[in-house]
């Protein structure tokens, strides 16, 4: 089977890309970003709710942002379901 597998250079390009600042640290409207580019929603309200809340999963000390290490497991795993 040929699946699609984000390499490190696409992983690198996708975190610099919603890094803009170089920070390490990715907020909520940069995962909301990041996150409109895998999502198809009809219902613009559901998917903010979904975000936030699985911005809360991923953000485990609640000090409002990820870091980019997270971010890359959230890419890997968003990488094996694609």
């Amino acid at each position: 089977q040929n699946r699609f597998r984000l390499d490190q250079d696409t992983l690198n390009g996708i975190i610099a890309e919603v890094d803009a600042d170089g920070s390490g640290e990715l907020e909520f409207e940069e995962f909301c970003t990041l996150a409109a580019r895998f999502l198809i929603e009809e219902d613009m309200e559901a998917m903010q709710a979904e975000l936030k809340e699985a911005f809360r999963l991923y953000d485990r000390e609640g000090n409002g942002y990820i870091t980019t290490t997270v971010l890359r497991e959230i890419l890997r795993e968003l990488d094996d379901k694609l």
